[in-house]
């Protein structure tokens, strides 16, 4: 008996609620019962809620499977594809549609049109070629039905656009509101929108998804579904990407499978749970914390500066690890360092671990007698450097107005097909969605630059008193409250500091820069004997007891701590001069 494989599939998950299913799966069953099939039951091919309009059925779905398996061999030549309508395997352009119709029957699979008893096989196809004209006819309707469907749904989207202001676009709208009695706006849920604040006040605090989900859940907070399965980081990393917190609404639309734009945003459409500068700066300090490195899911957070701590001999990073000691008493405790990564390689540099819980308590003692507010918030140079910004944005804005109705345009003559040059045009509409992708990145980018400097300039988050008041409660917490703090402490400190440069072993020489000064001071005359005395004395003078660190901050200025504190205060310095204290002095 030849082997029959089922191929089901409809559009959308309604239909699943439907007779579609059962329909296709007996239509299946009864053809190979009438003709001496056997129904394979090892695969399942379903495309339950997959668009072949768009080829989500081949790029990934089930059918895109079925003719990986027929290409690998897995299924054999002489089997039959069941399939309700040519209509189910594609609804793309005729030729697209045709490619993958043609690419089965020369596999040597038969396929079957159950709605009709069409039987189209490569032997068949050969013989009566009317066949595949019928089958062309076919794949042309089903995209043209498609593409009709397409253009009604997007009218009509169209027309409710037009009519905003007097009706909703539709009821549907984010757990933290409802629609309004009537067809205009919706109201917020008070408890709900609650919730969406603490969990943005806890992102802005420096927690991660992970760590806000385990929160809610264990404070037992109730979720907008009131699902008894509790919150998923899945649905806050969706919250926090969406627009519709600061009351904006994207329309969307299924592209190539995947969910794409439709249209510009619509302003102002749901009412604002924050300020669109709000949503903007806690989304930029989630994504520099996931440059930097976020919190870990330790419970003290072990490691406040975590993304911030180089090598000053190399520029590397420098890794955290942990060691045991034995006390007097037979008891042991674990003591954390870091150390070079490069050097512990063996890569050229030195390997001389510095003890974690020293070099935390240097920076924090230091942290207490600086302002942040006043390195990060120099009100003359951030007004001038906001200002800069906000001008720059004015003109992207600009280009952006001007480049739509000149796309517009083209597009236009595009679809009249009244127009000469038509390469000319093509070309010219590709280099105008070109320029208009990065003028819409570059604006994204400023926004997120402004909404920074404004949160930054207002202080809320820098000011010296703050910053000493969590210092201070350090000693006094304990478990989760003392991990949340270390969190918001981690924070603030990668609010203003860029990089904390390490010298572990205090003024040394690397192995490449030994070698440098040993070849050009040979050069020069000098034995090598004088260079062996040279090296020695200069590593005998300086040693672990000379260790130090320099911190730069964001606004460019460094301060050199050393054990007995500060050794050099603040000055600000040019990028060359700051990666030349990456060097021994």
């Amino acid at each position: 008996m030849a082997i029959a494989y089922s191929y089901i599939r409809f559009s959308s998950a309604e239909q699943n609620k439907g007779d579609s299913l059962r329909r296709q799966i007996e239509l299946s069953e009864n053809y190979a019962a009438q003709h001496g099939l056997t129904i394979d039951t090892k695969f399942s091919f379903k495309d339950l809620g997959l668009s072949a309009y768009d080829k989500s059925n081949i790029t990934k779905g089930a059918l895109g499977e079925f003719l990986k398996l027929v290409e690998s061999g897995r299924i054999k030549v002489g089997s039959y594809l069941l399939v309700e309508s040519l209509d189910r395997l594609s609804r793309a352009q005729v030729l697209d549609a045709l490619v993958v119709f043609i690419g089965i029957l020369t596999a040597g699979i038969t396929i079957v049109t159950l709605s009709d008893g069409q039987v189209y096989s490569r032997e068949t196809t050969n013989d009566n070629w009317s066949n595949l004209i019928i089958s062309i006819a076919i794949m042309s309707r089903a995209t043209e039905e498609s593409a009709v469907k397409s253009k009604r749904i997007r009218a009509s989207w169209d027309q409710k656009r037009t009519n905003i202001d007097n009706k909703r676009l539709t009821a549907r709208c984010p757990y933290w509101m409802r629609p309004k009695a009537g067809n205009i706006g919706f109201e917020l849920i008070p408890e709900h929108v609650e919730t969406v604040k603490l969990i943005f006040q806890m992102a802005k605090d420096g927690l991660g998804n992970g760590t806000i989900v385990k929160r809610l859940n264990s404070e037992k907070v109730k979720n907008f579904s009131n699902k008894t399965d509790g919150w998923h980081e899945s649905y806050i990393q969706k919250l926090f990407t969406n627009t519709a917190i600061y009351g904006e609404f994207q329309m969307n639309t299924q592209r190539d499978g995947s969910i794409a734009a439709f249209g510009d945003p619509i302003k102002d459409y749901f009412p604002a749970v924050m300020t669109k500068e709000e949503w903007m700066y806690v989304n930029s300090l989630r994504k520099e914390r996931q440059t930097k490195g976020g919190a870990s899911k330790g419970k003290t957070l072990s490691n406040l500066f975590s993304g911030l701590l180089v090598c000053g001999y190399c520029g590397g990073r420098m890794n955290m690890g942990a060691h045991t000691k034995r006390k007097r008493d037979g008891t042991t405790h674990s003591e954390k360092f870091v150390g070079c990564s490069t050097g512990r390689r063996g890569r050229g540099c030195y390997y001389i671990i510095w003890n974690y819980k020293d070099i935390e308590q240097q920076i924090l003692k230091f942290c207490k007698s600086v302002d942040f507010a006043d390195i990060l918030n120099n009100k003359g140079s951030a007004a001038t450097l906001l200002e800069t910004v906000q001008l720059e944005l004015i003109k992207v804005q600009s280009a952006i107005a001007e480049n739509k109705p000149k796309l517009a345009a083209l597009v236009g003559l595009l679809e009249s097909g009244q127009v000469d040059g038509l390469s000319s045009i093509i070309g010219r509409v590709a280099e105008l969605e070109k320029t208009q992708i990065i003028l819409l990145d570059r604006q994204a980018s400023l926004e997120h630059e402004i909404s920074i400097q404004i949160e930054e300039q207002s202080g809320n988050l820098l000011q010296k008193q703050a910053m000493n008041e969590l210092l201070n409660k350090l000693e006094d917490l304990e478990a989760e409250e003392l991990r949340d703090l270390r969190i918001k402490i981690a924070q603030r400190i990668k609010r203003a500091i860029h990089q904390v440069a390490l010298y572990p072993g205090g003024n040394l020489y690397t192995r490449f820069q030994r070698d440098d000064l040993t070849k050009k001071m040979m050069d020069e005359g000098f034995a090598e004997s004088r260079l062996h005395e040279y090296f020695d004395h200069y590593d005998k003078n300086n040693s672990r007891e000379n260790r130090f660190m320099t911190i730069l901050f964001k606004n460019m200025e460094v301060t050199t701590i050393s054990k007995d504190g500060v050794r050099e205060n603040r000055q600000l310095v040019t990028e060359e001069e700051y990666l030349n204290k990456l060097r021994p002095e």
